[in-house]
């Protein structure tokens, strides 16, 4: 049991006041007043947060500085593939997993990539842990979908379907058609004595019985719009991955309640559905009422950098409150782990940052990281 003392708290409402903090047995006991007498740590002038989640990434499925076999994140055989989990390609020991504490992320979404239509389940990760089953909070945590260039540039080249944007939603539509008339043969399989399991169709009735949301790549206001039509078709829960141009469409992501992660937006446009990258996506995207997180889409932005992603929205002239918001409590809605991350409140886990400033100052450092109550990096004084 400990006691983090005179410290700066961030609240759910993205808000920081001064407070002391409890943690007993791994998890957040009380936010309240030292009682003056126990093990302390005096935090004056410091800043506490919950760890902060990095909303879509593929962190430890494609491992740093080791090259193109590390690169784990693409089954790119065959587009439709819902029977892959990201949680097998997982290897603990990727260095960039440091990165993350280093810089006060101690969790995130780790997806399998988006060259195939249907690519495979998503999991929620803590970062920190020798096994990846020990360091999951939720798996699967989605059914990783794609729209836009990737798919149909993937199997196009090969002169296969997609090759073009209605090919793709042709392909996933037909799928899930697939999987509703599969889940009907089965509830009637006790009168039918030659069903036959198929792993696929399986690994799909969760969602188009709407228990595993959709988390769809989609980076052209076109391609959202064309997932949203699709969700609706199917009945399906639905987030949107990347989001590029979502501020064009803001007010129709906020009728049709659908929730975003946005991102990359530290990189360049090097293909033409990012020629709308602006850093002023979650403004509008807040302005609208949506909700939102951010994401790096690691590797190709350093997962590190998460903090400077929401700091350039701030710059854009997104509210500080909503970014620190879209950081933690956000993020860990849209990924379904609010139960366990995301704020800092009693009976959640202990997984938080010391910062000796604002988290969102360009200059503000990560002193220590805490995830389930252990100190798993301590910057050392230079």
């Amino acid at each position: 049991m400990t006691w983090f003392r005179n410290a700066h708290i961030l609240h759910k409402n993205g808000e920081f006041g001064k407070s002391d903090l409890l943690i007993r047995n791994g998890r957040i006991d009380k936010i309240g007043k030292y009682p003056g007498k126990g093990d302390s740590l005096d935090c004056s002038g410091l800043f506490i947060t919950p760890g902060l989640i990095d909303a879509h990434c593929h962190i430890a499925i494609v491992e740093d500085g080791v090259g193109k076999i590390g690169w784990q994140e693409n089954e790119a055989t065959e587009p439709v593939t819902p029977h892959l989990r990201a949680i097998d390609a997982i290897y603990p020991d990727d260095m960039a997993l440091a990165d993350a504490l280093a810089a006060g992320i101690t969790s995130g979404m780790i997806t399998p990539g988006s060259a195939n239509l249907i690519c495979g389940t998503t999991a929620v990760l803590k970062f920190h842990g020798k096994i990846a089953d020990e360091m999951v909070v939720l798996s699967p945590a989605g059914m990783k979908m794609a729209l836009g260039e990737n798919p149909f540039r993937c199997y196009g080249e090969r002169d296969k379907l997609p090759s073009t944007r209605m090919g793709n939603a042709a392909l996933i539509r037909e799928t899930l058609f697939s999987a509703v008339n599969y889940l009907k043969k089965k509830n009637h399989k006790k009168k039918d004595k030659d069903f036959d399991p198929d792993f696929k169709m399986e690994c799909l009735i969760p969602v188009i019985e709407g228990r595993l949301p959709v988390r769809m790549h989609a980076h052209r206001s076109d391609d959202i719009v064309t997932a949203v039509r699709i969700a609706k078709e199917f009945n399906l829960r639905l987030s949107i991955e990347h989001c590029t141009e979502g501020h064009k469409i803001a007010d129709f992501l906020a009728e049709n309640k659908i929730s975003c992660i946005i991102g990359p937006n530290i990189s360049s446009r090097e293909k033409l559905e990012l020629r709308n990258r602006s850093f002023a996506t979650p403004y509008h995207l807040f302005q609208a009422g949506v909700k939102f997180a951010f994401m790096t889409d690691h590797p190709i932005i350093p997962i590190g950098l998460l903090p400077l992603c929401a700091s350039l929205a701030v710059k854009a002239g997104l509210p500080k409150d909503a970014a620190y918001r879209a950081l933690t409590v956000n993020s860990a809605e849209i990924c379904g782990v609010s139960n366990r991350i995301g704020r800092l409140e009693p009976g959640l886990d202990a997984d938080f940052v010391i910062w000796d400033r604002e988290p969102l100052e360009f200059d503000s450092l990560v002193l220590s990281t805490y995830i389930n109550g252990e100190c798993v990096f301590e910057r050392k004084s230079t």
